[in-house]
């Protein structure tokens, strides 16, 4: 029996800059701590985008979608003291749909430094198709370029766009090599593509619950 995996809870903001220091340390050192302690939050880690001053995202792994309906999360959620330098936030629920086999690409004991995050969705029509194509196309030919270490795939219980797919990268690096350049892209399947968005994060603060 194949094990059910968590619940991805993915919270999207953009800061003043000039106040980012002061939000990230709330952030860490109160918000998270509040959420964590909310029941069904099993894990928790957060990202500032690359080469994007003042933008974030939080990925919080949940039991279930009833870890948003508690009222201990629903006191702690929101931007309570640090809302003035808040500006704009998104965010969404996304359940697993696939992880793709390891390629070539990851070599031998890389280490995951970055996270590349890619939304979409996609005409009705031609979803089975697209579904099949980045699967058993799309994902192995980008885990065989050099520094691609792993690809999941997601779609979304709550929020918008429907897909998702997150990718473990060795670096920076990763999306400069020529086999990148020839992978990338929706190929045939970009006529139907819509919302789609590409972005590249770094992790910045960690917290896994005590078990």
């Amino acid at each position: 029996m194949t094990e059910q995996k968590p619940l991805l809870f993915t919270v999207f903001v953009e800061v003043q800059t000039a106040h980012k220091t002061a939000f990230n340390d709330w952030y860490n050192q109160v918000h998270v701590p509040e959420i964590m302690a909310c029941p069904g939050f099993v894990r928790s880690v957060r990202y500032e985008e690359v080469d994007a001053d003042g933008r974030y995202m939080a990925m919080y792994e949940l039991t279930g979608l009833e870890a948003l309906a508690s009222d201990e999360f629903g006191h702690a959620r929101g931007w309570k003291e640090m809302q003035p330098v808040v500006l704009g936030s998104t965010n969404a629920v996304w359940r697993h749909l696939y992880t793709a086999p390891p390629g070539s690409g990851g070599g031998s004991g890389a280490t995951p430094a970055l996270l590349r995050f890619t939304r979409s969705a996609v005409a009705p029509e031609r979803e089975a198709q697209f579904n099949q194509w980045y699967n058993e196309v799309h994902l192995p030919e980008l885990l065989e370029c050099p520094g691609w270490l792993s690809a999941s795939r997601y779609e979304a219980v709550r929020g918008t766009p429907k897909y998702m797919a997150i990718y473990e990268l060795a670096g920076a690096s990763a999306l400069e090599t020529p086999q990148y350049v020839k992978a990338r892209g929706f190929k045939d399947m970009e006529p139907y593509v819509t919302d789609a968005s590409m972005l590249t994060y770094r992790p910045i603060f960690r917290w896994a619950q005590a078990r």
